[in-house]
């Protein structure tokens, strides 16, 4: 369990780097590395769940 980390400014716009370190979102969804998880959830509630890639597929809403 990660302890929560203050999160950065929002700034969905900044280059990240191509390195492939996967974080899995508490939404369900692997992001490409905590560089692409911030950019795409700017702005959200959706926190790291854990290193490494999301074991489950995310419910889509309905």
């Amino acid at each position: 369990c990660l302890a929560p980390t203050p999160r950065p400014p929002c700034d969905s716009n900044r280059a990240c780097n191509l390195l492939y370190d996967p974080v899995c979102g508490s939404n369900g969804v692997t992001y490409g590395n905590q560089c692409f998880f911030e950019g795409e959830t700017c702005g959200t509630e959706i926190r790291i769940a854990h290193r490494g890639r999301c074991t489950t597929t995310p419910t889509p809403d309905v």
